[in-house]
Protein backbone atom coordinates (compact mmCIF):
# COMPACT_ATOMS: atom_id res chain seq x y z
CA UNK A 1 0.00 0.00 0.00
CA UNK A 2 1.53 3.25 -1.10
CA UNK A 3 -0.26 6.55 -0.75
CA UNK A 4 0.83 10.02 -1.73
CA UNK A 5 -0.70 13.19 -0.38
CA UNK A 6 -0.52 16.69 -1.77
CA UNK A 7 -1.04 18.87 1.27
CA UNK A 8 0.24 22.44 1.12
CA UNK A 9 1.08 23.79 4.56
CA UNK A 10 3.14 26.75 3.37
CA UNK A 11 1.04 29.04 5.50
CA UNK A 12 0.03 26.44 8.08
CA UNK A 13 1.24 28.43 11.08
CA UNK A 14 -1.34 31.17 10.55
CA UNK A 15 -4.08 28.74 9.61
CA UNK A 16 -3.46 26.29 12.42
CA UNK A 17 -3.64 28.87 15.16
CA UNK A 18 -7.38 28.36 14.72
CA UNK A 19 -7.03 24.78 15.90
CA UNK A 20 -5.73 25.94 19.27
CA UNK A 21 -9.31 26.86 20.14
CA UNK A 22 -10.34 23.20 20.12
CA UNK A 23 -9.89 20.52 22.78
CA UNK A 24 -8.07 17.36 21.67
CA UNK A 25 -9.96 15.16 24.10
CA UNK A 26 -10.73 12.54 21.46
CA UNK A 27 -7.22 11.12 21.50
CA UNK A 28 -6.22 8.09 23.53
CA UNK A 29 -5.70 8.80 27.24
CA UNK A 30 -3.77 5.71 28.40
CA UNK A 31 -0.45 5.87 30.24
CA UNK A 32 2.52 5.75 27.92
CA UNK A 33 6.23 5.14 28.39
CA UNK A 34 8.88 7.04 26.43
CA UNK A 35 11.79 4.89 25.32
CA UNK A 36 14.13 7.81 24.57
CA UNK A 37 17.33 7.60 26.58
CA UNK A 38 18.65 10.53 28.56
CA UNK A 39 20.89 12.85 26.59
CA UNK A 40 24.31 13.65 28.02
CA UNK A 41 26.10 15.29 25.10
CA UNK A 42 26.56 19.05 25.55
CA UNK A 43 25.10 21.43 23.00
CA UNK A 44 27.52 22.64 20.33
CA UNK A 45 28.98 26.02 21.24
CA UNK A 46 27.12 29.01 19.89
CA UNK A 47 24.05 27.11 18.71
CA UNK A 48 21.54 27.42 21.55
CA UNK A 49 20.80 30.87 23.00
CA UNK A 50 19.11 29.57 26.19
CA UNK A 51 16.65 32.40 25.83
CA UNK A 52 13.00 32.34 26.81
CA UNK A 53 12.28 35.92 25.77
CA UNK A 54 9.22 36.63 23.59
CA UNK A 55 11.12 39.30 21.66
CA UNK A 56 13.75 36.76 20.65
CA UNK A 57 11.15 34.16 19.70
CA UNK A 58 9.50 36.80 17.50
CA UNK A 59 12.62 36.86 15.32
CA UNK A 60 11.93 33.32 14.11
CA UNK A 61 9.83 32.62 11.04
CA UNK A 62 7.56 29.55 10.77
CA UNK A 63 9.26 26.37 9.60
CA UNK A 64 7.60 23.58 7.61
CA UNK A 65 8.83 19.98 7.54
CA UNK A 66 7.70 17.15 5.28
CA UNK A 67 6.65 14.00 7.11
CA UNK A 68 6.11 10.44 5.86
CA UNK A 69 4.46 7.55 7.74
CA UNK A 70 5.36 3.86 7.53
CA UNK A 71 3.10 1.09 8.84
CA UNK A 72 5.12 -1.96 9.88
CA UNK A 73 3.34 -5.23 9.03
CA UNK A 74 4.39 -8.85 9.37
CA UNK A 75 6.29 -10.53 6.51
CA UNK A 76 3.07 -11.61 4.79
CA UNK A 77 1.50 -8.17 5.01
CA UNK A 78 -0.81 -9.08 7.90
CA UNK A 79 -1.12 -7.22 11.19
CA UNK A 80 -1.53 -8.54 14.73
CA UNK A 81 -5.20 -9.26 15.34
CA UNK A 82 -6.67 -6.78 17.76
CA UNK A 83 -3.90 -4.27 17.07
CA UNK A 84 -4.30 -0.72 15.83
CA UNK A 85 -2.73 -0.48 12.38
CA UNK A 86 -1.98 2.87 10.83
CA UNK A 87 -4.41 3.88 8.08
CA UNK A 88 -4.42 6.81 5.65
CA UNK A 89 -7.17 8.43 7.70
CA UNK A 90 -5.16 8.11 10.90
CA UNK A 91 -2.05 9.46 9.18
CA UNK A 92 -3.99 12.56 8.14
CA UNK A 93 -5.38 12.92 11.66
CA UNK A 94 -1.85 12.61 13.07
CA UNK A 95 -0.60 15.49 10.96
CA UNK A 96 -3.56 17.65 11.89
CA UNK A 97 -2.83 16.90 15.55
CA UNK A 98 0.87 17.68 15.03
CA UNK A 99 0.05 21.02 13.49
CA UNK A 100 -2.38 21.88 16.27
CA UNK A 101 0.30 21.03 18.85
CA UNK A 102 3.27 22.73 17.20
CA UNK A 103 1.52 25.82 15.83
CA UNK A 104 2.43 27.99 18.82
CA UNK A 105 6.08 26.94 18.31
CA UNK A 106 5.95 28.12 14.66
CA UNK A 107 6.54 24.57 13.42
CA UNK A 108 4.36 22.91 10.78
CA UNK A 109 4.30 19.49 9.13
CA UNK A 110 3.36 18.63 5.56
CA UNK A 111 2.13 15.07 5.01
CA UNK A 112 3.77 13.77 1.84
CA UNK A 113 2.74 10.12 1.98
CA UNK A 114 2.31 6.78 3.68
CA UNK A 115 3.56 3.31 2.81
CA UNK A 116 4.07 -0.09 4.44
CA UNK A 117 7.07 -2.21 5.40
CA UNK A 118 6.59 -5.96 5.74
CA UNK A 119 8.97 -7.27 8.40
CA UNK A 120 7.80 -9.55 11.18
CA UNK A 121 10.89 -8.92 13.32
CA UNK A 122 10.22 -5.18 13.25
CA UNK A 123 6.46 -5.53 13.68
CA UNK A 124 6.81 -6.13 17.43
CA UNK A 125 9.57 -5.46 19.92
CA UNK A 126 12.33 -3.58 18.08
CA UNK A 127 13.44 0.03 18.59
CA UNK A 128 12.76 2.91 16.24
CA UNK A 129 16.49 3.05 15.55
CA UNK A 130 16.58 -0.61 14.52
CA UNK A 131 13.60 -0.09 12.24
CA UNK A 132 15.24 2.96 10.69
CA UNK A 133 18.45 1.03 9.99
CA UNK A 134 16.46 -1.69 8.27
CA UNK A 135 14.44 0.90 6.34
CA UNK A 136 17.49 2.82 5.14
CA UNK A 137 19.24 -0.37 4.03
CA UNK A 138 16.15 -1.46 2.07
CA UNK A 139 15.24 1.88 0.46
CA UNK A 140 12.21 2.50 2.64
CA UNK A 141 13.36 5.80 4.19
CA UNK A 142 12.33 9.08 2.58
CA UNK A 143 15.05 11.70 2.21
CA UNK A 144 14.37 15.26 3.34
CA UNK A 145 11.39 14.24 5.47
CA UNK A 146 10.63 13.01 8.95
CA UNK A 147 10.11 9.24 8.77
CA UNK A 148 7.58 8.00 11.32
CA UNK A 149 7.72 4.21 11.77
CA UNK A 150 4.53 2.74 13.23
CA UNK A 151 4.86 -0.92 14.27
CA UNK A 152 2.45 -2.87 16.41
CA UNK A 153 4.87 -2.74 19.36
CA UNK A 154 8.26 -1.24 20.18
CA UNK A 155 10.78 -2.51 22.71
CA UNK A 156 8.84 -1.81 25.89
CA UNK A 157 7.93 1.75 24.99
CA UNK A 158 5.17 3.72 23.32
CA UNK A 159 7.71 5.71 21.34
CA UNK A 160 11.37 6.41 20.61
CA UNK A 161 12.60 9.87 19.60
CA UNK A 162 16.15 10.63 18.45
CA UNK A 163 17.69 14.06 19.06
CA UNK A 164 18.74 15.87 15.90
CA UNK A 165 17.52 13.00 13.73
CA UNK A 166 14.59 12.83 11.30
CA UNK A 167 13.08 9.48 12.29
CA UNK A 168 11.02 8.21 15.21
CA UNK A 169 9.14 5.08 16.20
CA UNK A 170 5.64 5.18 17.71
CA UNK A 171 3.35 2.21 18.25
CA UNK A 172 0.12 1.90 16.32
CA UNK A 173 -1.93 2.34 19.48
CA UNK A 174 -0.06 5.52 20.43
CA UNK A 175 0.63 7.33 17.17
CA UNK A 176 -2.56 9.41 17.35
CA UNK A 177 -1.75 10.84 20.77
CA UNK A 178 0.66 13.19 22.46
CA UNK A 179 3.18 10.34 22.54
CA UNK A 180 3.93 11.42 18.96
CA UNK A 181 4.21 15.05 20.07
CA UNK A 182 6.51 14.06 22.94
CA UNK A 183 8.84 11.99 20.77
CA UNK A 184 9.10 14.69 18.10
CA UNK A 185 10.07 17.06 20.91
CA UNK A 186 13.08 14.80 21.46
CA UNK A 187 13.87 14.95 17.73
CA UNK A 188 13.94 18.74 18.08
CA UNK A 189 16.49 18.27 20.90
CA UNK A 190 14.23 18.69 23.93
CA UNK A 191 15.02 16.78 27.13
CA UNK A 192 12.50 15.46 29.60
CA UNK A 193 11.69 18.26 32.02
CA UNK A 194 13.22 16.21 34.87
CA UNK A 195 16.46 15.28 33.11
CA UNK A 196 18.79 14.13 31.88
CA UNK A 197 20.38 12.55 34.94
CA UNK A 198 18.40 14.87 37.22
CA UNK A 199 18.25 12.39 40.08
CA UNK A 200 19.36 12.26 43.69
CA UNK A 201 21.56 11.09 45.32
CA UNK A 202 23.76 11.41 42.23
CA UNK A 203 23.06 15.00 41.17
CA UNK A 204 25.67 15.49 38.47
CA UNK A 205 23.01 17.32 36.49
CA UNK A 206 20.63 18.32 39.28
CA UNK A 207 18.51 21.32 38.38
CA UNK A 208 17.96 23.65 41.33
CA UNK A 209 14.61 25.24 42.09
CA UNK A 210 15.74 28.87 42.13
CA UNK A 211 15.04 31.03 39.09
CA UNK A 212 16.93 34.03 40.47
CA UNK A 213 19.88 34.49 38.11
CA UNK A 214 22.02 36.12 40.82
CA UNK A 215 21.55 33.17 43.18
CA UNK A 216 24.76 31.07 43.36
CA UNK A 217 22.59 27.94 43.08
CA UNK A 218 20.98 29.05 39.81
CA UNK A 219 21.65 26.55 37.03
CA UNK A 220 18.37 26.34 35.10
CA UNK A 221 20.10 27.23 31.83
CA UNK A 222 22.65 24.40 32.00
CA UNK A 223 21.10 21.64 34.15
CA UNK A 224 17.99 19.52 33.94
CA UNK A 225 16.27 20.25 30.64
CA UNK A 226 18.31 23.46 30.18
CA UNK A 227 15.12 25.47 29.72
CA UNK A 228 14.75 28.48 32.00
CA UNK A 229 10.97 28.77 31.87
CA UNK A 230 10.26 25.19 32.97
CA UNK A 231 10.51 24.65 36.71
CA UNK A 232 12.68 22.01 38.35
CA UNK A 233 10.47 18.93 38.60
CA UNK A 234 10.76 15.24 39.53
CA UNK A 235 9.79 12.29 37.36
CA UNK A 236 6.10 12.57 38.23
CA UNK A 237 5.32 9.10 36.90
CA UNK A 238 7.97 7.26 38.94
CA UNK A 239 8.50 9.63 41.86
CA UNK A 240 7.62 7.09 44.55
CA UNK A 241 9.73 4.45 42.82
CA UNK A 242 12.71 6.80 42.89
CA UNK A 243 12.30 7.70 46.57
CA UNK A 244 12.16 3.97 47.29
CA UNK A 245 15.46 3.52 45.47
CA UNK A 246 17.13 6.44 47.26
CA UNK A 247 16.00 5.09 50.63
CA UNK A 248 17.23 1.54 50.10
CA UNK A 249 20.54 2.59 48.56
CA UNK A 250 21.32 5.04 51.34
CA UNK A 251 20.66 2.35 53.95
CA UNK A 252 23.70 0.45 52.60
CA UNK A 253 22.07 -2.96 52.89
CA UNK A 254 23.53 -4.31 49.66
CA UNK A 255 21.63 -2.62 46.82
CA UNK A 256 22.72 -0.13 44.22
CA UNK A 257 20.25 2.59 43.28
CA UNK A 258 19.24 0.74 40.10
CA UNK A 259 18.80 -2.56 41.95
CA UNK A 260 16.73 -0.89 44.65
CA UNK A 261 14.53 0.77 42.04
CA UNK A 262 13.71 -2.62 40.57
CA UNK A 263 12.44 -3.71 43.99
CA UNK A 264 9.89 -0.91 43.79
CA UNK A 265 8.30 -2.66 40.79
CA UNK A 266 7.81 -6.05 42.50
CA UNK A 267 4.22 -7.12 41.92
CA UNK A 268 3.82 -8.40 45.47
CA UNK A 269 5.99 -5.81 47.15
CA UNK A 270 9.10 -6.59 49.19
CA UNK A 271 7.45 -8.67 51.93
CA UNK A 272 8.79 -12.01 50.64
CA UNK A 273 12.43 -10.88 50.41
CA UNK A 274 14.83 -12.23 53.02
CA UNK A 275 15.87 -8.69 53.96
CA UNK A 276 12.33 -7.31 54.07
CA UNK A 277 12.79 -5.98 57.60
CA UNK A 278 15.92 -4.04 56.60
CA UNK A 279 14.11 -2.60 53.57
CA UNK A 280 11.17 -1.56 55.74
CA UNK A 281 13.51 0.19 58.18
CA UNK A 282 15.27 1.92 55.28
CA UNK A 283 11.97 3.33 54.04
CA UNK A 284 10.98 4.51 57.51
CA UNK A 285 14.38 6.13 58.09
CA UNK A 286 14.13 7.94 54.75
CA UNK A 287 10.76 9.41 55.66
CA UNK A 288 8.09 7.19 54.10
CA UNK A 289 4.85 7.27 56.08
CA UNK A 290 3.71 4.13 57.85
CA UNK A 291 0.75 3.88 55.48
CA UNK A 292 3.14 3.98 52.51
CA UNK A 293 5.39 1.33 54.01
CA UNK A 294 2.42 -0.93 54.77
CA UNK A 295 1.27 -0.58 51.16
CA UNK A 296 4.71 -1.09 49.60
CA UNK A 297 5.28 -4.22 51.67
CA UNK A 298 2.71 -6.03 49.52
CA UNK A 299 2.41 -3.89 46.37
CA UNK A 300 4.60 -2.15 43.78
CA UNK A 301 5.18 1.56 44.16
CA UNK A 302 2.33 3.71 42.84
CA UNK A 303 2.51 5.51 39.52
CA UNK A 304 1.84 9.26 39.87
CA UNK A 305 1.76 8.74 43.65
CA UNK A 306 1.91 12.46 44.42
CA UNK A 307 -0.15 13.82 41.53
CA UNK A 308 -3.78 14.76 41.03
CA UNK A 309 -4.17 13.29 37.55
CA UNK A 310 -7.81 14.39 37.28
CA UNK A 311 -7.06 18.08 37.81
CA UNK A 312 -3.54 17.88 36.34
CA UNK A 313 -1.81 19.27 39.43
CA UNK A 314 1.10 18.25 41.64
CA UNK A 315 -0.17 17.19 45.08
CA UNK A 316 2.66 16.74 47.63
CA UNK A 317 1.83 16.31 51.30
CA UNK A 318 3.20 18.17 54.32
CA UNK A 319 6.64 16.61 53.90
CA UNK A 320 7.36 19.36 51.38
CA UNK A 321 7.43 21.80 54.33
CA UNK A 322 9.67 19.59 56.49
CA UNK A 323 13.26 20.83 56.03
CA UNK A 324 14.62 17.45 57.18
CA UNK A 325 12.61 15.39 54.67
CA UNK A 326 14.01 14.72 51.18
CA UNK A 327 10.51 14.31 49.74
CA UNK A 328 9.40 16.87 47.13
CA UNK A 329 12.70 18.76 47.04
CA UNK A 330 15.64 19.30 44.70
CA UNK A 331 19.06 17.87 45.51
CA UNK A 332 19.81 20.88 47.70
CA UNK A 333 16.70 20.20 49.84
CA UNK A 334 14.81 23.18 48.43
CA UNK A 335 11.07 22.48 48.10
CA UNK A 336 9.78 22.21 44.55
CA UNK A 337 7.75 25.11 43.19
CA UNK A 338 5.60 23.33 40.64
CA UNK A 339 2.55 24.79 38.93
CA UNK A 340 -0.05 23.32 36.61
CA UNK A 341 1.85 24.39 33.50
CA UNK A 342 4.70 22.13 34.59
CA UNK A 343 2.24 19.24 34.89
CA UNK A 344 0.81 20.00 31.45
CA UNK A 345 4.20 20.20 29.77
CA UNK A 346 4.50 17.80 26.85
CA UNK A 347 8.03 16.77 27.84
CA UNK A 348 7.16 15.98 31.45
CA UNK A 349 6.26 12.55 32.79
CA UNK A 350 2.89 13.68 34.07
CA UNK A 351 -0.29 11.74 33.21
CA UNK A 352 -0.54 11.74 29.45
CA UNK A 353 -4.01 13.24 29.09
CA UNK A 354 -2.74 16.34 30.95
CA UNK A 355 0.24 17.04 28.68
CA UNK A 356 -0.60 19.56 25.98
CA UNK A 357 1.92 22.40 25.80
CA UNK A 358 5.45 23.55 25.12
CA UNK A 359 6.86 26.66 26.78
CA UNK A 360 8.34 29.58 24.90
CA UNK A 361 11.81 28.48 26.02
CA UNK A 362 11.21 25.00 24.64
CA UNK A 363 9.98 26.48 21.36
CA UNK A 364 13.17 28.53 21.08
CA UNK A 365 15.32 25.47 21.78
CA UNK A 366 13.45 23.50 19.10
Amino acid sequence: MKLTFDFNFKFCYKLLLLFLLFNISTHSQSIEICGTADIFEPDPAGVYSRSSEPSYFDTFTPKTFDIFFWRINKNDGSYTQGGTPLTPERARACVQYLNESFASSKICFNLVGMDTINSTIHHSGQSGSSINTYAVNNNYAKADAFNVYVPHLLNGAAGNGYPNRAYIGVTGASVLSNALIHELGHNFNLHHTFGPSNTRPHPENCERVTRLVTDPEYNADVAGDEITDTNAVPNFFREQHNYFAYAVEQAEIGYTWSQARQLAFLENGFSELTDAQAIEQALIDYGFTQDEVDYLRFNPAKDFAYCDTINCTYDPDNRINDPTSPFFKDCGMTPYQINQLDCRNTMSYFYRSCRDLYTLGQSIRM
